[in-house]
């Protein structure tokens, strides 16, 4: 995943790619252009790819979701304050 190097936001893609280890973060395109010709570093952000890609798998979290669905259908939706 390529992100921008935006370490000051609170964004969910950042933290799972980080969280992950699957992510290239960059300040800009000569920095991203100067992590993607390291090859030795692409090519262990791709292991990692195939180590975690269940994660990105809808049936990895259909379990989740439904229980969530089924909370929400026995309590109705919960108010926001």
């Amino acid at each position: 995943m390529i992100r921008r190097a935006d370490d000051g936001a609170r964004v969910a893609t950042r933290s799972l790619s980080r969280r992950l280890g699957v992510g290239v973060f960059a300040r800009d395109m000569a920095d991203l252009a100067a992590q993607l010709r390291d090859t030795a570093r692409t090519q262990a952000i791709r292991e990692q790819v195939w180590r975690v890609r269940d994660e990105f798998t809808f049936d990895r979290h259909a379990d989740d979701l439904l229980a969530f669905l089924g909370e929400v259908a026995r309590t109705g939706p919960r108010a926001s304050a």
